[in-house]
């Protein structure tokens, strides 16, 4: 398997391909810049030459029963980790790309004691955990969201549930998002009786 990045003619991202014993290309992920591609493609040729077949060694991804892909990997140590949940197969591949890369590069650390993008997981916040989202979000046309979106979502998520918004994800139960959900049932209860009586 011969991996090659090619570049994504209309974003500035770059997609690692491979062809199949059936002559068939298939994406191996997409990325923010040629260096984290050729990355990728560098851990699986040492892969191949210390005879591992490929990604696939140290990770899969399997669809779930609610329809979603999972990552699962292992971890330097030999331990079995997941890797998280994504919507679209392409964006787990991506990731299990990442983290074999991480482990075969030598910067793997454990999520639990890492900081990522300087935000601790145990104490990151709902508002944290949207704006880092919303840093690598794009539109349908693969680019940044625009100002206005990027400004407004935060302000919605204020506006909707500002008990939320600066307390720790890890925190927030289901309990806090039902009487969260039952405030916002009764204002518009109550607008609708407003607008009913006028």
């Amino acid at each position: 398997m011969a991996a090659r990045p090619k570049q994504l003619q209309t974003r500035k991202n770059w997609r690692v391909t491979y062809v199949t014993p059936d002559k068939e290309e298939k994406t191996l992920g997409i990325f923010a810049s040629e260096r984290e591609a050729q990355k990728v493609i560098q851990s699986l040729q040492v892969s191949q030459a210390e005879g591992r077949s490929s990604r696939r060694t140290r990770g899969s991804v399997s669809k779930n029963r609610s329809g979603n892909w999972q990552v699962r990997y292992t971890d330097p140590n030999g331990k079995r980790r997941a890797g998280g949940t994504y919507q679209q197969k392409q964006d787990a591949d991506q990731a299990l790309a990442r983290v074999v890369s991480d482990i075969e590069n030598g910067t793997w650390t454990v999520l639990d004691q890492a900081k990522t993008d300087g935000l601790d997981p145990k104490k990151v916040t709902l508002l944290q955990v949207s704006a880092a989202y919303l840093q690598q979000r794009v539109n349908r046309q693969g680019r940044k969201l625009s100002p206005n979106t990027s400004k407004e979502y935060p302000r919605l998520l204020r506006t909707v549930a500002p008990e939320l918004a600066d307390q720790p994800v890890r925190g927030i139960t289901e309990a806090d998002i039902d009487r969260v959900q039952r405030a916002d049932i009764a204002q518009m209860h109550d607008l609708h009786e407003r607008l009913e009586s006028e």
